[in-house]
């Protein structure tokens, strides 16, 4: 009986190809605003319980930026997990006593976003807003692509269990805004699809980074069942379908609601996306072909060769359809 095994460099390359995700980046926070909960509210806010609130906000606030200008990944995710408690216990204190939310200094919240693609000069674009749930909202969203970078690097590194959780992470925090914060925001009367915030500020965008993020979490998980030593075509050809249509998904989700918020996006993000989309579909077909060899070799099929072939054939034709 013909040996149907795949050979260890054929591993790697399959490895490879289904591994690949996209550099993602992290929003930042401009270094040269002057943003100051303790000065903002300098007036209303001398109880010694408040003031250390705004002071630890500040800090807090402060070493985020700096986590955030330095692209530590790790550091970012720990910065934030401090600063949006400390954010939304000023919110709930404004809100629960709104006549005495009285402002010495305006609050003015600077962001840049890390979807949209850089100019030619490097020079960031900075949104700003005076809504604390901007900034808490933008700060939430910088835990999910710091997530997705800490991901990227554990594939880098040969670690696609964790590179798995960690995209999971992601997801689940762009479900959470799309879901949960984002509508509370709306809730309040205010514009969350103003072309004058970031595209992290927009549900429909929000929504279709949980299916990307999903999607580049099963593509860690095509890797772990790739590199057993016993083959699983069958499951092979599912996983690896699931992720081409969770990609394809994303991309008809912008299309189809996010469509001002897909012209100021990064056109790498899609390009990425299309094509491994078309890298997935590929791998889902020689998978299948490869099922289906093995079972006319085990005797379960009678028939078929002709079926693999062309299914072998669609499939490279299909890779080589992605441009360079």
């Amino acid at each position: 009986m013909p040996d149907s095994s795949i050979s260890k460099s054929d591993v790697d390359v399959l490895v490879r190809l289904a591994s690949t995700s996209f550099p993602f980046r992290v929003p930042v926070i401009n270094a040269a605003g002057v943003t100051s909960f303790e000065r903002s509210f300098k007036s209303v806010g001398s109880h010694p319980s408040t003031l250390e609130l705004m002071r630890k906000a500040d800090h807090a606030r402060e070493a985020l930026a700096t986590s955030l200008m330095a692209g530590t990944r790790t550091k970012i995710v720990t910065a934030a997990d401090i600063y949006i408690p400390l954010v939304y216990s000023v919110m709930v204190t404004c809100i629960a006593q709104p006549d005495e939310a009285r402002l010495d200094d305006r609050l003015i919240f600077q962001w840049a976003s890390s979807l949209e693609a850089e100019s030619k000069r490097k020079k960031k674009v900075f949104y700003q807003s005076e809504a604390m749930m901007y900034d808490m909202v933008m700060a939430i969203a910088s835990q999910a692509f710091a997530k997705a970078a800490i991901a990227s690097e554990d594939a880098k590194a040969g670690d696609f269990t964790s590179a798995s959780q960690n995209f999971k992470a992601a997801a689940g925090i762009m479900k959470f805004l799309a879901n949960e914060q984002l509508p509370k925001w709306a809730g309040q009367g205010n514009n969350v699809f103003d072309a004058n915030l970031p595209c992290e500020t927009s549900m429909e965008v929000c929504d279709a980074l949980e299916m990307l993020f999903l999607a580049m979490a099963q593509q860690m998980a095509v890797v772990t069942v790739l590199r057993k030593p016993e083959e699983n075509f069958g499951l092979l050809a599912k996983l690896t379908l699931g992720v081409a249509e969770k990609l394809e998904a994303f991309m008809s989700a912008i299309r189809e609601k996010a469509a001002s918020q897909m012209q100021r996006m990064d056109p790498a993000i899609f390009a990425y996306v299309e094509s491994q989309a078309k890298v997935q579909r590929s791998l889902s077909g020689y998978f299948q072909a490869r099922s289906m060899w093995d079972k006319i070799l085990l005797g379960e099929l009678l028939t078929g060769y002709g079926v693999v072939i062309v299914m072998q054939r669609e499939a490279i034709a299909l890779l080589g359809s992605i441009p360079k």
